[in-house]
């Protein structure tokens, strides 16, 4: 079998994908590869050492990675880095090379902050993130109070306040009275 440019091209993203833990199905939505050579290229690269088999095996939505105040914040960093990293246009198709950038740039600032890796979203949360903000079920918002954006999914099912300034840890304390 020759490849051609495209062919290759799709071939070389897919390998990259496998190799950053991306789940097969998102690999053939981004690639147009068939099923059967994702799962023959995942196969060799697991066997070479430069692959493992991904957690889960569906893309998640917003509803079941959003839960707690901590995903509101990191699930803002990332996708507020993926919008950096590609602009306008993630609106509009989701780019791989930028959400790759965004979610190195987020493993880097959670480890900085000393945080547990079992916490951290993972590629395929992120890739399914992103399909939500693509396809208008996710959106940034801009808070009225400390004029941070944050993002939000119409899914997610906790609070679609400000993560920054809406949690317990972050309310300022009422002044108190002096009695004299």
């Amino acid at each position: 079998m020759q490849l051609g440019t495209e062919q290759f091209d799709q071939v070389a993203m897919a390998r990259d994908m496998i190799m950053r833990g991306y789940i097969n199905n998102a690999v053939k939505l981004e690639t147009q590869l068939s099923m059967k050579t994702i799962r023959t290229l995942r196969s060799k690269l697991t066997a070479e050492g430069l692959a493992k088999n991904p957690r889960g095996r569906q893309i998640r939505q917003g509803q079941s990675i959003i839960k707690r105040s901590e995903d509101r914040e990191d699930v803002t960093i990332l996708m507020l880095a993926y919008r950096n990293y590609g602009g306008e246009n993630i609106l509009m198709s989701v780019d791989i090379n930028a959400l790759n950038l965004a979610y190195d740039t987020y493993v880097l600032v959670k480890s900085e902050i000393n945080r547990h890796p079992v916490d951290f979203i993972t590629i395929n949360d992120a890739y399914g993130l992103a399909q939500e903000l693509r396809s208008d079920d996710a959106m940034f918002e801009q808070c009225a109070s400390c004029d941070l954006e944050y993002f939000i999914s119409i899914r997610q099912e906790c609070s679609t306040k400000c993560p920054f300034c809406a949690g317990p840890s972050h309310a300022i304390a009422p002044a108190e009275s002096v009695v004299a």
